[in-house]
Parts: structure tokens; sequence; C-alpha cells
């Protein structure tokens, strides 16, 4: 009769940890199925501002390029206009300025 007892009390213990065991197993395959709706809808707007993002630092970056192409052909337009001053004293003064408006 005590090994009855004793493979009933190890079989109860034991279908009450495999009991335990499924639920928790179940309750994690709902948690990773079931917030993928809302998830959905989170990365697509995740997704949406980093494309907008991308675009507008593109956007950004062919501005300041085309701004920089803009400022060096103004520059080499001086510095073309300084070769044809034919006095070196005012050839270099000119030239000197130059360099004061490139370094602000």
């Amino acid at each position: 009769m005590n090994r009855f007892l004793l493979l009933v009390k190890t079989g109860a213990w034991r279908m009450v940890f495999f009991v335990i065991a499924t639920a928790a197993f179940g309750y994690f395959l709902y948690r990773l199925v079931r917030p993928a709706e809302n998830k959905s809808e989170f990365i697509e707007l995740a997704q949406t501002k980093v494309v907008t993002a991308i675009k507008e630092n593109e956007i950004r970056a062919t501005l300041e390029k085309d701004k920089i192409g803009a400022i060096k052909k103004i520059y080499e337009r001086k510095l073309r206009d300084t070769k044809k001053i034919q006095d070196r004293e005012e050839r270099l003064k000119s030239l000197i300025r130059l360099h004061d408006e490139l370094d602000l």
C-alpha cells in the first residue's frame, strides 16, 4: 500500500508539473502570436518615419552640396579676377581679403 501511495504522489506531482509547464508554454505562444497585429502597425509607422528622415537628409545633403558648389564657383571667379590685377601689392591685398572671407 505504501508503494501505491508513493507512486500516486509522484505521479500527481508529475501531472501538476506537466499541467503548469503546458499552461506556461501555451501562454508564451499566445503572447508571441497575439500582439503581432499591434506590432505590425508600430513597425509600419517606424518604417515610415525612417524613410521620411532618410529622404529629408538626402535633400539637405543635395542642397548643401549645391550651395558649396555655388560658393566654390564664386570664389574661383574672384580668384581669377585677382590674376588680372597687375599691381603686386593690390593683388596681395585682394588675395588676403579673399582668404579672410573664406575663413568666415
